[in-house]
């Protein structure tokens, strides 16, 4: 039975950007290994919607070091990964790359006698830092000669094309990005100057490989909902036939998707929002959550 250890959460300077678990004994063509596994979160503060903003070009000389000279990617999001924390006594001074690599060299040495898999994922802005990372790990070879796989929902844009050409020269590394049909994000952004130079232009470049799906294609979803929520994501992995129907395939509970959105048809009776630290009446049952029966709360004893 797989496990999931608990790992170490790396921060920023307003708050926590992500976690690092360990999987163990997660069987591959019936072969045990264990899986690192770096989860990065959505955009959250005002300074990080700042940052997404920042559509210049940046060389990644954190990265890519002396090889950095033709490369170029999105400064916001280098910044985010590379920045580091000299706002706040109470989070650790290095950046949310170096506490990252630092976990991953802990791990990769405590189980050095294994066979190690790393997988790297996020939403939105997570996507992008998820993108910068797998690629940093194989780059600097952190990983040795692990695989790596990022699985990146919602991706904006990273780099440019030389970027693009360094992603497909690297061994040992996939991405796939997930994109909705009805998601703008994964199309932005379209260009945007060299830093420092605003009449140099560059146009932004996918990697990896695509997975496209549709939601509104589903019989469970509001026709008005946003097709960038992670949640409506997850449904779309759920029920996706390519140019085919939507039918669910796997057993995915359908009241996550209120989970913190009003996305799911009033039909199915589930809150809105419901996911908070006292839930509004949902309980798990089986995998599932139902909402709790209240009848007998409002008799009157006699």
């Amino acid at each position: 039975m797989d496990n999931i250890v608990p790992g170490a959460i790396f921060a920023t300077i307003e708050t926590q950007l992500g976690r690092i678990r360990l999987k163990a004994n997660l069987k591959i063509e019936r072969k045990p290994r264990r899986d690192i596994l770096i989860a990065w979160r959505g955009t959250l503060t005002q300074s990080e919607w700042n940052d997404d903003m920042q559509v210049p070009f940046v060389q990644p000389t954190e990265i890519f070091r002396e090889n950095a000279n033709n490369i170029l990617v999105h400064k916001g999001f280098y910044s985010i990964y590379t920045s580091l924390n000299n706002a706040s006594n109470l989070l650790p001074t290095t950046s949310a790359r170096d506490q990252v690599l630092e976990e991953v060299k802990r791990l990769l040495d405590q189980y050095k006698e294994e066979e190690v898999s790393i997988t790297v994922t996020g939403h939105s802005m997570g996507s992008s830092l998820a993108t910068l990372c797998a690629i940093d790990i194989v780059v600097n070879q952190i990983n040795k000669e692990f695989p790596v796989t990022a699985f990146v929902f919602a991706c904006p844009r990273v780099g440019e094309e030389n970027f693009k050409k360094a992603y497909g020269t690297l061994k040992n590394l996939q991405i796939l990005r997930i994109s909705n049909a009805s998601d703008p994000v994964p199309k932005l952004p379209w260009f945007g100057p060299v830093d420092g130079s605003a009449n140099d232009l560059r146009f932004y470049q996918d990697v990896g490989f695509e997975l496209s799906i549709d939601t509104t294609k589903s019989n469970y979803l509001k026709k008005s909902i946003s097709g960038h929520i992670l949640e409506v994501y997850l449904h779309g992995i759920a029920g996706t036939h390519g140019p085919g129907e939507f039918k669910l395939e796997i057993n995915r509970d359908i009241a996550l998707m209120n989970k913190a959105d009003d996305v799911l048809m009033d039909e199915y009776g589930v809150p809105v929002s419901w996911w908070i630290e006292k839930n509004k009446g949902m309980v798990q049952q089986d995998g599932s959550w139902i909402l709790m029966d209240h009848e007998d709360d409002d008799t009157v004893d006699n």
